[in-house]
């Protein structure tokens, strides 16, 4: 669990991308705090995935709909 200092850090962080916000304890826990973790999480999993794919674990598929997948190499399975 991040502690106090960094809990006002998130807070921050979200108010200085919205200034003009405003909300209630709840809301500042469900929109505010959940929607910046959600960022750090998806920039972690990006830069996971990134590294996954340069040492060859995860190969890239582009889809029909021209998104990316991602699955384990082939010669990966092997092992």
């Amino acid at each position: 669990m991040p502690a106090k200092r960094d809990i006002s850090e998130e807070i921050l962080e979200y108010l200085r991308e919205q200034p003009d916000a405003s909300d209630t304890l709840e809301g500042i826990m469900d929109w505010w705090l959940l929607s910046q973790r959600i960022r750090d999480e998806v920039r972690k999993v990006k830069e996971a995935i990134s590294i996954l794919v340069e040492q060859g674990w995860l190969v890239e598929i582009k889809g029909n709909d021209s998104r990316i997948r991602y699955r384990l190499s082939s010669e990966r399975k092997a092992h």
